[in-house]
Parts: C-alpha cells; structure tokens; sequence
C-alpha cells in the first residue's frame, strides 16, 4: 500500500517553467484539498493567536513553547525562523498545533552568538520572516531523521547547522555580530527580493519545484493554495538564498524531464512517527534525496524534499567551536545578562 505522500507525489501536476536568472520554478498543482483548514505562523503570530516562548526561565536550545489561543490549527514550517527571545530559532519539522493548546516545539538555534533577552524588547518570540536556506534545510531534514531513528525525537546536529551558518555568512561575506541567520538574509536583502518579486504564485498552485542552474534544489508542497500563497515569499527566500551564493547569472536550463525525475526520485518508503501536535510525521531517504512530511487523517500538510548535498564546509567548522560556544552538553543555554 502506498503512502499518502506516494498518492500525493503521483497525482502532482506541473505548471510552466518560470526562470529568473540562475533559479527557476516549476508551480505544482493537486485536487487533494480535503484536509483541514489552519492558520500559517505568520498570520497566528500577527493575530495574536500563537504566543512562543522559552521553554523556562533558564531557555532550551532545543525546544521553545508553543501556546495556541485560538479555534483553528496553526502550522509551523519545517525551517521557519523565530526570532527573539533568548536566541532565535527554527523549526525543526513542520507541526500543526491542536487548538487551544500548548505544545513543546523542536528547535534548533540559528543564533549562535547571544544566549540572553535584549533588552526593550519583547521575551515572546516574534516572525523573523526568513525560512532557513534550501541548502541548510537538506541537511537539517537529514539529521533529524537520525535523530528520530536513534532517541524518537525530532532533534537536529546543532554543530552542523552552526557550521552551515557560518558557512553561508562566508558565502554572503556577511559580518554579523551574533552569527545570527537571518543577518545574511538582510545582508543580501536585495539581491533575494529580486528573486522573490519576479516569480509570480499561480492560481490554486499548491507548491513548487525549484531549480538552481540548471539543478533541482528541492521543493516544497502544502495541502492547501491559499496556505501555500500566504507562505510562498519566504519559502522562495529560503531557495533564492542558494541562487544569490552561486555566483551564476544565467545558469543551465531547467527542464521538465529533470522535475519529473525528481518527483520519482522522492519514492521511498517512509519511518513514520508521532508529531508533537496533529498527525505524524514521516521522513524519507531514496539515497539520492531526503525529505519529510507532516500527514493529518490521510492528508499530507506539508511536505519537502531536498537533493542531497556535501556539508564538508560545515564539517570544517566544527573543529573550531569551543565548549563555551556549544552551550555544553545539557543544550541549556547561559543564563540572561
């Protein structure tokens, strides 16, 4: 019996090829949206219905609390950054928190150089508006799902994200005080928006595939084309960000033949788990790509897949943290200045 990510994949259709420059999208269309209706992140927080918080006075690296006040669930993208707080984070899986609910989050930090509130600032944690970079989520979906295989938790290699993110200031030749993420996204500001403002969301487009000279970086699917078009700008950051690094003008060209392979290659038998909120989350590895998706009663959320790419950079990196900079063993992070 095929899963409910396989139906999904293989009933996908593809609309016409948008190119810009070195990155191009391919919009994805399905009939499947009988699953249920959510509230994105963005627009809970704006609303005032989710409220993130640290997990207690002290904080936790890797978890933050989630309270949602209202009637509808809210869900969280695999990626998606928080900023604030004690240190921003990102979401390590895509989480469709219950209603009226309080739900512990895994996390990882995208901030490696602050551990404290700031001061005249709020202590709840607000939209960063940023969704980590395509590249970084691969090997993010990767980890966590050894994490699964191993300890049941939807943890994530901090070290190698850390690497990464140092990897991707060098790229951008960002300067940023607290290694924090989302400053190499405003670094490169307008380069990215000139990305995001040329790919135009179609009508009841429900995700897109998405190339980067002439390459597949990965795509990303949600049940529901109004969610998708509320989450499409940061999603198109987070694969503008690995356009912008090339260096590449007019790079190779996409084609449909390589999209469908793609698709084909996401054929894999999932491990299955349960999420901390709706559902469960399943996780995929056909050896040549890796992916994940949260599935509701037979209905696939959310979905991503990334190809596979080398993290030797990161892994150069890592020799270089000291104990100091990995918050120690216990993940608790230093106490509030």
């Amino acid at each position: 019996m095929r899963s409910a990510v396989a139906n999904l994949v293989s009933e996908l259709r593809l609309g016409m090829i948008q190119t810009h420059n070195a990155m191009a999208v391919v919009p994805l269309f399905t009939d499947d949206i009988d699953g249920p209706e959510y509230l994105t992140m963005g627009e809970a927080l704006q609303e005032q219905l989710l409220i993130v918080n640290e997990t207690s006075k002290g904080g936790q690296t890797s978890a933050v609390s989630a309270e949602n006040m209202g009637d509808w669930p809210i869900l969280l993208l695999d990626g998606e950054e928080l900023q604030g707080s004690k240190q921003n984070r990102i979401v390590n899986t895509s989480v469709l928190l219950r209603p009226n609910s309080t739900t512990s989050i895994a996390v990882s930090c995208s901030e490696l150089g602050r551990s404290h509130y700031m001061a005249r600032q709020p202590r709840e944690f607000t939209d960063s508006g940023v969704v980590m970079s395509a590249g970084i989520r691969s090997g993010k979906t990767a980890s966590v799902a050894r994490a699964y295989c191993a300890t049941g938790s939807a943890t994530a290699d901090q070290r190698e994200i850390w690497g990464q993110i140092n990897a991707l200031h060098q790229k951008t030749e960002t300067d940023s005080r607290t290694s924090a993420m989302r400053d190499a996204f405003e670094h490169r500001r307008s380069d990215i928006d000139g990305f995001v403002d040329y790919f135009a969301v179609v009508p009841e487009q429900n995700g897109m595939i998405v190339f980067v000279d002439g390459e597949v970086v990965g795509m990303d699917i949600l049940s529901r084309p109004d969610a998708f078009a509320r989450v499409a700008p940061r999603l198109l950051k987070s694969y503008a960000m690995e356009a912008v690094t090339t260096g590449i003008v007019n790079g190779e060209e996409a084609t449909e033949e390589l999209a469908l392979k793609f698709l084909r290659d996401t054929f894999a038998e999932p491990r299955i788990y349960p999420s901390t909120g709706e559902g469960y989350d399943h996780r995929f590895d056909s050896g040549n790509v890796v992916g994940s998706a949260l599935v509701v009663d037979d209905t696939v959320i959310h979905a991503s897949f990334f190809r596979k790419r080398n993290s030797e950079v990161a892994e150069r990196f890592l020799g270089t943290l000291t104990l100091q900079e990995l918050r120690g063993e216990n993940g608790q992070m230093g106490q509030q200045f």
